[in-house]
C-alpha cells in the first residue's frame, strides 16, 4: 500500500523493514511499516490482514496490493521477511479494502485543561471503553432524573406564574411574550452537539467550554449497518422536528389575538352548544366563575381559561396530523397511478409497434398469396398469369423494404460504435488514425488477392515454356475431366482457374478484411475509454456504458464468427503441408522456379490464421492497457457510493474480453505457435515417411 493511502486512512502502521521484489522501480526494496486492515478478498471479509507500507519515491501510479504492472509475467506475493510465492496473474483473486469511518461516543472526564494523547493500544482501549460505557450509561440516568425532575418543578412555575400575571394585570393591558431562560442541562446538551471531531484513527481528544463540564471523545470503528440505522435515526429525528414546527405555525394562524387578554381563541370543535366557563376578574381583583353559552350563529370562537388552554392545543395537533397523513396517502396514490399510466402507455406503444410490424408482414404474404392465386388460375391466360407474378412480386418488395426501414438502429453495432467516436471531439483522433491504418491494410490486401492468381498465371505458363518441361503445370493443383499437357488446353485450363479463383479470393480477403476493422475499432474505443477515464476521473457516468457496449460488441462477434474461426484454426496446419513438401521436393530435384512457386503459396496459406491471432492479440492487449487505466486515477479518493460502479469496472477488465470460440481457445500469438509447431510437426512426418 502507498504511504499516502495509509496517512489518508489514518492507519496504525508498525515499523518493518521487509524486503521485497517486483515492486516499483527497483529490483529491490524495503518497506517502511505494516498495518492491519480489513479487507474482502472474492466476496470474503477477513479482519486484520497485514498490509505492507511502500514509499511512494519507489512506487509507480499503477501499484496494486499484492500486483505489479511490469514486463514480467510472474507475480509476487509478500509473505514474510524472507519467504516469497509466486504465482500467475490469472490466479490473483480480487481484493478491496474494506475501510469504515469511525464511530464518535461521549463520556463525562474530570480534567479541564485540553490535551491530545498519543495512539492507545488495543488492550488499553478496549479496558477504556468499558469504563466509558459505565460512565455513559450512569450519566444518561442521572440526566434523565434531572430531566424529569426539571419538567416537573418548570411546569408548576409556569402554572402559578401566569395565573398570577392573569390576576395582578387588569382587563385593558396587554401580556408581553415570555422568554424561557436555558437551563443548564440544556446549554450542557447544546454544547453536546457543538462538539467536532476531526480525525478517523483511535485518538481521545477533550473539547472543554467554560461554563461546561470537559467531555472526552473516544473514537471507534463502526459497521455499515450501523451507520445505516443511525442515518435513519436522524433522518426521522429531523422530520419529527420539521412536522411539530408546521403544525404549530398552523395552530398559531388558527388561533386569534384580537379577544381580551385573559381569554385565549381555540378553533370551533365538533359539538355545536358547547358550556363554557371562564374567570372575569371584578373590581377588588378577584376573580368570579361564570357559566355561559356563547355559541350562536354570530360567535366563531369557544373561550377557556388559560388552564385548558394544553387540551385544545392537542386536539388541534391530531386533527392537522389526521389532514396531513390523507394528503401524503392522496400523494402516494397519485404517484401509483402515475406509474400506473405510463406503464399502459409504454405497453400500448410497444402494441402498436407490434401490430404495424404485423400489418406489414401481413400485407406481405397476402402480396405473395395473390401473386401465386392469379399464377394458377388454369382459366387465365399466359399474359395474366405473367401480370399476376409481377405485381405479387413488387407488392412482396415493397412490404420487405418498408420492413427492412423499421429495423432498429442499435442492431448495427459497429457503425454505432464509429458514430460515438466520431461525435467525441478531445478523441476522435484515435478512430481517424484507425481508420487510416484500415483503408491501407484494404488496399495492400486486395491488391495482393486481385493480382497473385494473374501472376502466378504468367509465372506458371512462362516458367512451363522457357524450360520446355514435359510435364505441365496449373496454377492451382485440381482435377480435371481433360488432358491439360497440351499448349491450347494448359492455357486455356489457367486462365479458367485464374477466372474462378478471384471471386473466391474477394470473399475471403473481405471477411479478414472486416476482421481487421473490428479490431482496430474496438482498439480505438478502448483508448477512447483509458483516455476519459483518466482525465475526467470515475465520476463520469459515461465510461462505464461505453465500456458495457464495448463488451456486447466482442460477445455478437463471437457469437457469429467464433465457430468459423475455429475451424479454420484446426484445418489451417493441414493447407501449407502439401506446398511445403512439394517445395522440398523441387530443391532436390533443382528446380528453383516451381520451389519459389510452392513457397509462396505455403506463406499464403498461413496469412489467414496469423491475422487472425494477431487481431486477437491485439484486442488482449489494448484490454489490458485499459485494466492499468483504470489504476491512473484517484480513485481512492472517492467515496464508496461513487466507487461502487468503478470497483465493478475494475472486475471486469481483470477477465479481459477478446475473440474465443466458448471460453475454449483463445485467439492470441500462443494459438499462432501452436499452429506453426503442428505444420513442422506435419511436415516432418511426411519426409520421414517419404524418406523411409
Amino acid at each position: 500500500m502507498r504511504a499516502s493511502l495509509a496517512v489518508k486512512l489514518c492507519l496504525r502502521v508498525e515499523p518493518d523493514e521487509t524486503e521485497i521484489w517486483g515492486f516499483g522501480e527497483n529490483a529491490k526494496s524495503k518497506t517502511l511499516g505494516r498495518a492491519k486492515v480489513n479487507v474482502k478478498i472474492d466476496e470474503v471479509r477477513i479482519s486484520d490482514v497485514p498490509i505492507v507500507i511502500v514509499s511512494d519515491c519507489c512506487q509507480p501510479y499503477d501499484f496494486v496490493v499484492g500486483r505489479t504492472w511490469i514486463d514480467s509475467t510472474r507475480v509476487s506475493y509478500v509473505k514474510g521477511k524472507e519467504e516469497i510465492e509466486f504465482i500467475t496473474p490469472s490466479e490473483i483473486p480480487s481484493l478491496e479494502i474494506d475501510y469504515e469511518p469511525p464511530r464518535t461516543r461521549i463520556v463525562n472526564c474530570e480534567e479541564r485543561r485540553t490535551t491530545s494523547q498519543p495512539i492507545i493500544p488495543m488492550s488499553e482501549r478496549e479496558q477504556l471503553e468499558d469504563t466509558a460505557k459505565e460512565i455513559n450509561r450512569e450519566s444518561t440516568q442521572c440526566v434523565e432524573n434531572d430531566q424529569s425532575t426539571e419538567r416537573e418543578a418548570e411546569s408548576n412555575e409556569h402554572d402559578e406564574n401566569e395565573f398570577k400575571e392573569v390576576l395582578e394585570k387588569g382587563p385593558t393591558e396587554e401580556l408581553g411574550d415570555t422568554i424561557v431562560e436555558h437551563t443548564a442541562l440544556e446549554k450542557r446538551l447544546e454544547q453536546r452537539r457543538l462538539l467536532t471531531i476531526s480525525g478517523e484513527s483511535n485518538e481521545v481528544k477533550e473539547n472543554v467550554n467554560r461554563d461546561s463540564q470537559p467531555i472526552l471523545v473516544i473514537t471507534e470503528k463502526l459497521t455499515k449497518s450501523k451507520i445505516n440505522r443511525v442515518r435513519r435515526e436522524d433522518r426521522d429525528v429531523t422530520q419529527q422536528d420539521v412536522d411539530e414546527r408546521e403544525e404549530n405555525e398552523e395552530v398559531e394562524e388558527r388561533m386569534s389575538h384580537d379577544l381580551r387578554p385573559f381569554d385565549l381563541a381555540v378553533p370551533i370543535t365538533a359539538i355545536p352548544n358547547e358550556k363554557t366557563a371562564f374567570t372575569i376578574p371584578d373590581g377588588s381583583g378577584q376573580s368570579k366563575r361564570t357559566e355561559n353559552n356563547f355559541m350562536n350563529e354570530s360567535n366563531k370562537f369557544t373561550f377557556k381559561p388559560a388552564r385548558d388552554v394544553s387540551d385544545s392545543i392537542e386536539r388541534s395537533k391530531r386533527e392537522c396530523g389526521t389532514v396531513r397523513r390523507v394528503e401524503s396517502s392522496l400523494k402516494s396514490e397519485r404517484c401509483v397511478c402515475g406509474r400506473q399510466e405510463r406503464a399502459r402507455e409504454r405497453i400500448s406503444r410497444k402494441h402498436e409497434k407490434w401490430k404495424e410490424k404485423n400489418s406489414l408482414l401481413a400485407g406481405r404474404r397476402e402480396g405473395v398469396i395473390e401473386g401465386k392465386e392469379r399464377c394458377g388460375d388454369a382459366g387465365e391466360s399466359d399474359e395474366e398469369s405473367i401480370e399476376g407474378q409481377t405485381e405479387g412480386a413488387n407488392v412482396a418488395e415493397k412490404q420487405d423494404q418498408q420492413v427492412r426501414r423499421r429495423e432498429p438502429v442499435e442492431e448495427r453495432r459497429l457503425e454505432i460504435l464509429r458514430l460515438r467516436m466520431v461525435k467525441d471531439e478531445k478523441n476522435k483522433h484515435f478512430v481517424n488514425y484507425a481508420e487510416k491504418i484500415g483503408r491501407k491494410i484494404s488496399s495492400f490486401i486486395f491488391l495482393v488477392c486481385n493480382s497473385f492468381p494473374v501472376i502466378a498465371f504468367f509465372y506458371v505458363t512462362l516458367t512451363d515454356f522457357a524450360f520446355n518441361r514435359k510435364e505441365k503445370h496449373l496454377v492451382h493443383r485440381v482435377w480435371t475431366p481433360w488432358d491439360y499437357q497440351e499448349i491450347y488446353a494448359n492455357i486455356l485450363t489457367n486462365i479458367l482457374i485464374t477466372i474462378l479463383s478471384l471471386p473466391c479470393l474477394s470473399v475471403y480477403a473481405g471477411l479478414h478484411l472486416w476482421e481487421i476493422s473490428f479490431t482496430l475499432y474496438i482498439s480505438a474505443y478502448a483508448k477512447t475509454i483509458e483516455n476519459n477515464l483518466i482525465n475526467n476521473g470515475i465520476r463520469n457516468k459515461k465510461i462505464y456504458e461505453q465500456h458495457k457496449f464495448m463488451i456486447e460488441i466482442v460477445k455478437d462477434h463471437n457469437k457469429i464468427l467464433a465457430a468459423i474461426k475455429y475451424w479454420e484454426a484446426q484445418i489451417s496446419p493441414l493447407m501449407p503441408c502439401g506446398f511445403a513438401y512439394s517445395f522440398l521436393k523441387a530443391l532436390k530435384r533443382n528446380e528453383i522456379s516451381i520451389a519459389m512457386d510452392y513457397y509462396v503459396r505455403a506463406s499464403l496459406t498461413l496469412i489467414p490464421s496469423f491475422i487472425t491471432c494477431c487481431c486477437g492479440q491485439q484486442i488482449i492487449s489494448q484490454m489490458e492497457n485499459l485494466h492499468h487505466g483504470t489504476y491512473m486515477c484517484n480513485w481512492y479518493e472517492e467515496s464508496a457510493r461513487r466507487r461502487k460502479n468503478f470497483l465493478t469496472m475494475m472486475i471486469r477488465t481483470t477477465k479481459t474480453p477478446t475473440i474465443n470460440y466458448k471460453l475454449f481457445v483463445t485467439f492470441d500469438h500462443v494459438l499462432l505457435g501452436l499452429i506453426l509447431q503442428t505444420v513442422y510437426s506435419y511436415i516432418m512426418l511426411m519426409v520421414n515417411i517419404d524418406t523411409e
